[in-house]
């Protein structure tokens, strides 16, 4: 996690956190103090991590977290005073932290990693899931020119399959740029 957006209404527990966060080897921080401003900022850009302290200038900060957390891979800490226990049973399932104040700073240290490999983890899901679907694409691509070849030129299944995969492999080309020119050619 790179990017961090901290909301809080007061200075003094913005600033302890800030340090924190600085310590930690987080260098691009942003502080806000209100719900709206937040919401505003994360559409401005994304952020690795979104920490509310809650109550927040405008809103407690909990509905915040949780459509943040439910919305995209920010990772999302709610710093509270009281009801952490009730908090934290709600928004658990949104993926939010919630951390009971006061804390240790051993015990913030600890939620941040654990908040930092969950968006790590996150970020491998994402990546598999993006290389998986561009497969599942240019498998839709193959077979949409298999069916060109099987009822153009009364190829077998087989027969087209062979067909792709001889020019592919004859020309170094992939099976997909090679069923894209079928596609074209035969359309």
């Amino acid at each position: 996690m790179e990017s961090v957006l901290l909301a809080a209404a007061g200075e003094r527990g913005a600033a302890a956190v800030r340090e924190i966060l600085l310590q930690y080897g987080m260098s691009d921080i942003a502080v806000v103090t209100s719900g709206t401003e937040a919401r505003r900022r994360m559409v401005d850009r994304p952020f690795d991590l979104l920490i509310v302290s809650a109550p927040l200038a405008d809103e407690y900060g909990d509905c915040l977290a949780a459509d943040v957390a439910e919305g995209n891979d920010t990772q999302c800490i709610l710093l509270v005073r009281e009801n952490a226990e009730e908090l934290s049973y709600q928004l658990e399932r949104s993926g939010v932290f919630v951390l009971e104040k006061p804390f240790h700073r051993a015990v913030f240290l600890n939620v941040l990693k654990m908040a930092n490999a969950s968006y790590h983890k996150i970020r491998r899901l994402y990546q598999e899931k993006n290389r998986l679907n561009e497969k599942l694409n240019g498998m839709k691509i193959v077979n949409r020119a298999k069916c060109l070849l099987i009822g153009q030129l009364y190829y077998t299944e087989e027969e087209a399959h062979r067909y792709i995969e001889k020019i592919a492999m004859d020309e170094r080309r992939s099976k997909v740029s090679v069923a894209l020119e079928i596609i074209e050619k035969y359309r």
